[in-house]
């Protein structure tokens, strides 16, 4: 077989291999591909990106917990506390938590309030005041305010940790810690309410709640931000699950998950075509395979291993070089008159 005809054969060769595997492509093979190779890798990134998410968030609140609990282990804080209490002691705490507001902008307001849910012992809300030319300064009770949550959302009994609530018609978050006096009497509860505005300038992006379980959504289309607000929620009620599809009508979203500290959870909305095995994918694979198909055969057929006596086209014998007839004869492309003119220059130089 000439090497031209070798080529051709490799050629079809190839075209017939490749397009065999182009029609396997048609019957399920990128489905296998994409359910046990792509779907797996591309979930991990995605939880590894909203773990990372997760973190951050955590991050911060971590911070306001340390923070809001540092200052009610302040001394003139828990004497404030006390039955007896002095004007120096409530005007030190006065400033310790004028500090704290302009060091954290996000909060709103701190509320001492008692066991019962009814006295609001301490307020900076000024709304709270109803008259401050009394000492102590007199507040309004704590359910006379209607932008209150319900006092069974935000009660920390006696040595129990501190609790988070997610406020979501009000934008804002809720940390309850319980409330103990200079002698470690029980006192009621510290609510520090915190503007959702925190987490939104720490991630840089909008941020959507979820309010039972408490948790963080990113990545919420606007047209149906609500129904799928609703799905989450429906999921984290369930359990942990790091990736799960969420249905709506004849549109499919992904909802990617990581927990938080403070048992919250945090989660990203992505359309449901993010883990499908992208066509350009699929286009690059069928090139692969054409060329790598293609060029191994070529280089199989086309192969050629010449021995030293009868694949050389000049041999030698008793010291006399021949051109070698079995190395030539069966190339159509080797000029005769080219061989008869090599057979005289080495017969000449023989003869010399």
């Amino acid at each position: 077989m000439t090497l031209a005809q070798k080529s051709i054969f490799s050629l079809v060769l190839a075209a017939v291999l490749v397009g065999g595997a182009a029609v396997l492509a048609h019957t399920g093979i990128f489905d296998l591909i994409e359910n046990h190779f792509y779907n797996p890798a591309a979930g991990e990134a995605l939880v590894r990106q909203a773990a990372k998410d997760a973190k951050l968030l955590s991050g911060v609140l971590s911070g306001l917990y340390e923070r809001f609990s540092f200052s009610l282990s302040e001394p003139a804080v828990r004497r404030s506390l006390l039955s007896g209490q002095g004007a120096d002691d409530i005007d030190e705490m006065s400033g310790i938590y004028s500090l704290l507001h302009k060091s954290v902008p996000a909060l709103q307001s701190v509320r001492f309030v008692d066991s019962g849910g009814e006295r609001i012992y301490f307020s900076t809300n000024p709304a709270d005041i109803v008259n401050s030319d009394t000492f102590p300064v007199v507040y309004r009770d704590y359910h006379n305010d209607p932008a209150s949550l319900p006092f069974h959302d935000v009660h920390v009994p006696v040595q129990e940790y501190a609790r988070f609530v997610l406020d979501t018609a009000r934008d804002r978050m809720i940390f309850s810690f319980p409330l103990d006096d200079s002698l470690g009497v029980y006192r009621g509860i510290a609510l520090f309410a915190v503007s959702t505005g925190i987490l939104t300038e720490a991630i840089a992006e909008d941020i959507a709640f979820s309010a039972d379980p408490p948790g963080f959504i990113c990545g919420l289309p606007a047209e149906s931000d609500d129904a799928i607000l609703a799905g989450v929620s429906a999921v984290w009620a369930e359990g942990y699950r790091s990736v799960i599809p969420i249905d709506l009508s004849d549109t499919r979203f992904i909802l990617v998950s990581a927990p938080a500290d403070q048992g919250c959870y945090f989660g990203r909305i992505y359309s449901g075509t993010v883990l499908a095995f992208p066509q350009p994918i699929k286009r690059i694979v069928v090139i692969t395979v054409f060329l790598t198909v293609f060029l191994i055969l070529f280089f199989l057929f086309n192969f050629k291993q010449a021995s030293p006596d009868s694949k050389a086209v000049i041999t030698e014998h008793n010291g006399i070089h021949f051109i070698n007839s079995e190395a030539v004869n069966g190339e159509e492309n080797i000029d005769k008159n080219f061989v008869n003119l090599v057979e005289s220059v080495v017969g000449k130089k023989q003869v010399n």
